[in-house]
């Protein structure tokens, strides 16, 4: 047994739509940002192994990285998609993992047009998201009686956006409720992590349902 008091938690946190309030694309002025919330026993033990069974049925190896625009689209390793028996298969799969998969989601949707329409000079979408999400995740996690320090997973996006990321959650830390309750770790995609691959094919589903 280890004598580790780890929170029995872990967070990854991906998105989807675009976060900059430059000119919209008016078909879709959306940015979600979305934590997935996962019990780190049934990670370790069901979404890891089983993400990567799947992966070694239609790949010969498990380094394939699972991006859902690239799924969706069907275009690069996923080229094999398009076949359309091929693709039905695939995505009964993919679902069958995920009415097994065990976790919780806080998730921020944005609609930049109307924030851009309500303040003169609004945060980044991503700085927004990011507090309401830390907001109801220490909710969480207290409700849960998880007191220990939590991590939560970022994916890379960029030196200035990572910059941006990691002062922002220093000025939440900073805040009483929040302190020594959260780390934050940045991982570039090629990390293949299997967390934040879930929070990928998890983000746009909710960017989808607020069209």
């Amino acid at each position: 047994m280890s004598n580790f008091e780890f929170n029995n938690y872990l967070i990854f946190a991906d998105e989807a739509g675009d976060h900059l309030l430059r000119p919209n694309d008016l078909d879709f002025p959306l940015f979600v940002l979305a934590f997935c919330i996962i019990e780190r026993n049934h990670y370790a033990n069901y979404v890891v192994p089983e993400l990567t069974k799947l992966k070694l049925k239609y790949f010969s190896d498990p380094h394939v990285i699972f991006h859902e625009r690239d799924i969706r689209k069907a275009i690069g390793v996923f080229e094999f998609l398009t076949k359309a028996s091929i693709r039905e298969q695939f995505l009964t799969d993919l679902n069958n993992f995920f009415e097994q998969a065990k976790f919780n989601i806080v998730a921020s949707v944005i609609r930049k047009d109307r924030l851009q329409s309500i303040f003169k000079d609004p945060d980044n979408p991503y700085t927004i998201g990011t507090g309401f999400c830390m907001e109801h995740l220490l909710h969480f996690l207290n409700e849960q009686n998880q007191l220990s320090k939590a991590t939560i997973t970022f994916e890379a996006r960029g030196k200035k956006e990572d910059k941006d990321l990691e002062l922002t959650f220093l000025r939440l830390m900073q805040q009483q409720e929040y302190q020594g309750r959260f780390n934050i770790k940045i991982l570039p995609k090629v990390a293949n992590s299997t967390g934040l691959q879930l929070a990928d094919l998890v983000a746009r589903p909710y960017r989808a349902s607020c069209t």
